[in-house]
């Protein structure tokens, strides 16, 4: 089927995508399924080819690009090669929304290189009133 949903911008983080998931998730995923997460280390690696910040600004160190569909291409090539990106998919499409959303700019110059970077990893907790968390 074909699709004109993505740029060639999308097709070439693709690439990247693709290539990541092939060399560094694929070879280790029985293990990190085995101990129930993905190393942290590889959240460096992600950070370090710009795959975690693509929608912080570039005065972050990240691409500046608030764009959902490089979310959609890396759950495509994660689901492409039968892995998850443990909580990538949490980080990028939960939490990172609020930061770019709430933060002050103290908040950025603290939070964002990190967050780009991948050496920052971070978690939400959420409660509804009347229902407990």
């Amino acid at each position: 089927m074909r699709r004109d949903l993505f740029t060639e911008d999308h097709e070439a983080f693709r690439e990247l995508a693709r290539d990541f998931v092939e060399k560094e998730v694929v070879p280790d995923y029985p293990l990190w399924e085995k101990g129930g997460r993905m190393p942290r280390e590889v959240f460096g690696k992600m950070g370090s080819l710009g795959m975690l910040g693509i929608a912080i600004p570039e005065q972050y160190g990240g691409g500046g690009e608030p764009d959902y569909r490089y979310n959609v291409v890396l759950q495509e090539e994660a689901a492409r090669a039968l892995v998850t990106l443990s909580t990538v998919r949490t980080q990028l499409e939960v939490i990172l929304p609020y930061f770019l959303h709430y933060a002050n700019a103290e908040q950025r110059e603290r939070w964002f290189p990190g967050l780009a970077a991948g050496t920052l990893l971070t978690a939400i907790a959420m409660t509804e009133p009347g229902t407990g968390s």
